[in-house]
């Protein structure tokens, strides 16, 4: 008889990860940039968002991660003086709403923009 072979293939697993957020300084504002590795078959929304010291949304900022690894980087420019505080969260691009986050930064790793 002959012999017969079987091929299994695994579905693949979606992966987002993101690391190294950091704002930093510059004369009219600040640059902020984190890290990212997915292999989602779609874009990536990586969603910027800046509160105000009591943790209302000010403005957001938004940033497409295509597949792969990459850094994404935005800038914001301080209009008004005071402390405001960035995070990021992440979405599947066909989730046009924004609605279910597949990833997001913990609140110790928000960054301090002092304005």
């Amino acid at each position: 008889s002959n012999p017969t072979s079987l091929v299994v293939t695994a579905p693949v697993v979606p992966i987002f990860s993101a690391s190294n957020f950091k704002c930093s300084a510059r004369t009219d504002g600040y640059n902020c940039n984190v890290s990212y590795t997915h292999n989602y078959n779609e874009n990536i929304i990586i969603l910027f968002i800046v509160s105000d010291a009591q943790g209302n949304t000010v403005s957001s900022i938004a940033y497409t991660a295509d597949a792969g690894s990459g850094l994404s980087r935005v800038n914001y420019f301080c209009v008004n003086g005071g402390n405001y505080y960035m995070s990021w969260e992440a979405y599947r691009e066909s989730d046009q709403n924004l609605a279910n986050q597949i990833a997001f930064s913990i609140p110790t790793d928000r960054q301090l923009m002092a304005c």
